[in-house]
């Protein structure tokens, strides 16, 4: 079988194509390096040797980071939805209060939780130790759970709902903006998603924690819902205060990778944003840029949307 005219040109435009890609793909390489240039130390390696040290890296960063990050959002949850778990144990005849008392009790904490969460990722960005941070939140908000169980009316119910909302509106933009600055984008979606699995386990061993809890009923003159809040309180304030000596802040001074390594993880991240890495943003003109991009908008309402469903469980125990 000969090959025609028409053969041999395909398969030469074919291969102009795949050399015109490879071109392509070296100068897009080239131009990020002239963008960021590759530290000192890294500079000698080659393509494989530094993919198979971010490889590496990165295997640490899930081992040491993503297991801290999935604890605290469990606790996250189950702190907040914890008062749900009490209804049937007593809670509502201790206090004295009304089926729609106890839905009111339940809704408030969202008046501290909203409006707190751009404050706070506001702060994070400005201290050098955002680890630290969110592990001083997961203790504070451990504390304000905990005192729930001295909670003596209805009330102070209500006033340390709206306490428990403003420490633990700390947690997840903090975690998001915290991940970003290890990650990259095409990693972070993964990460995220390991998450939201982390936060449905939360959901699925919450009642048992709390019907394990529940069976302290009446032990040191405590009711069965004020040793509720006291165990799940002191364990977040136990595993913020561990997580605290080994969550790494960030990567140009992180103690767990060695100093290619957090040289290669500063540089990924730098020459993912390319051009941006230079440019000059002040907080309030990032505020509007995002509020005026029609897909945050997006993405606002597809959150709203999963968690007005989601968030039907706090009223059921």
């Amino acid at each position: 079988m000969t090959l025609t005219d028409k053969d041999l040109n395909a398969h030469s435009t074919s291969a102009a194509d795949e050399d015109l890609a490879k071109s392509d793909v070296e100068q897009s390489e080239n131009n990020v390096e002239d963008i960021v240039p590759k530290p000192e130390n890294i500079r000698h390696m080659s393509n494989a040797e530094i993919k198979n040290l971010e490889t590496k890296m990165v295997r640490k960063l899930d081992l040491v980071i993503m297991p801290i990050m999935g604890i605290l959002y469990i606790l996250n949850y189950v702190d907040r939805s914890a008062l749900a778990a009490t209804k049937v144990y007593g809670i509502m005849e201790d206090l004295s209060m009304s089926s729609t008392d106890f839905a009111t009790a339940i809704s408030i904490l969202f008046v501290g939780y909203i409006p707190m969460q751009i404050p706070s990722n506001m702060i994070i960005t400005k201290i050098s130790r955002p680890g630290l941070y969110i592990c001083s939140a997961a203790i504070i908000w451990g504390a304000v759970s905990a005192s729930t169980a001295a909670a003596k009316n209805y009330q102070a119910l209500l006033g340390i709902r709206v306490l428990l909302g403003i420490t633990e509106a700390v947690f997840f933009p903090g975690m998001i903006y915290y991940l970003g600055s290890w990650y990259t984008s095409k990693e972070l979606g993964k990460r995220l998603a390991a998450l939201f699995i982390f936060q449905m386990l939360g959901s699925a061993f919450g009642g048992l924690v709390a019907a394990a809890c529940l069976t302290l009923d009446g032990r040191y003159g405590l009711a069965g819902w004020r040793w509720l809040f006291i165990v799940e309180g002191v364990v977040t304030i136990g595993c913020g205060i561990i997580f605290s000596f080994i969550m790494p802040e960030y990567p140009h001074n992180a103690r767990l990778l060695s100093a290619e390594e957090r040289s290669l993880a500063v540089w990924r991240l730098e020459s993912e944003k390319g051009d941006a890495v230079h440019d000059e943003t002040s907080t309030l003109k990032g505020v509007w840029l995002g509020i005026t991009d029609y897909k945050v908008l997006a993405l606002v309402w597809c959150m709203g949307m999963s968690q007005a469903m989601g968030s039907t469980v706090n009223f059921f125990p």
